[in-house]
């Protein structure tokens, strides 16, 4: 399993199709959904801190970790990769939903490099808000986590990568009108 984490860098294609065509043989991954629920955490926790009136950004890490971990567990192993493939039945998708839960994990990975910054932020003692980490990285983060997504779900729906980015954009519709409108 650790070559899934290492490999996905270099060779992301041949990771994801090895990972998703092994249904039955190896798990959904749960360390990427893991780090995205530490990081959304900490991206939480000031907030919480002013809405609980918590004095220590710690405890309000502590207050926000569970909460975001199980909402992301949610919606990337059971939400999304059940819209995805529903959507997918359009243009006659094949892919299981475990295959799609797995294609959903996998591209939470680029996620990491923005949990190592904000871990560090963290560690220094420095208030974590939205302009902390530079906002063109995460874009560039959030690109790469979907082209993973796209990667994965052509693969395991045997589309082609127009279709694939079809089929997550049906499906992600509402989170990105909502996130629109976060801005």
């Amino acid at each position: 399993m650790m070559s899934l984490y290492l490999n996905i860098w270099l060779h992301p294609i041949k990771t994801i199709t090895d990972a998703v065509a092994n249904e039955n043989k190896k798990p959904v991954p749960f360390l990427p959904i893991l780090i995205l629920g530490i990081s959304t955490a900490i991206d939480m926790s000031p907030d919480f801190m002013h809405l609980l009136n918590i004095a220590e950004i710690y405890w309000a890490l502590l207050a926000t970790f569970p909460i975001t971990l199980v909402f992301i567990l949610l919606i990337f192993r059971l939400v999304f990769p059940f819209l995805i493939r529903i959507v997918g039945l359009l243009w006659k998708g094949v892919a299981s939903h475990k295959q799609l839960a797995k294609a959903c994990s996998i591209a939470l990975l680029p996620y990491s490099l923005i949990l190592i910054s904000q871990v560090i932020i963290l560690l220094s003692d420095v208030m974590i808000n939205s302009e902390t980490f530079d906002f063109s990285a995460r874009a560039v983060i959030t690109f790469w986590s979907f082209v993973l997504l796209v990667i994965g779900v052509a693969k395991s729906q045997q589309f082609t990568y127009g279709f694939a980015v079809l089929n997550i954009l049906l499906c992600y519709l509402p989170l990105i009108l909502l996130s629109l409108l976060r801005i």
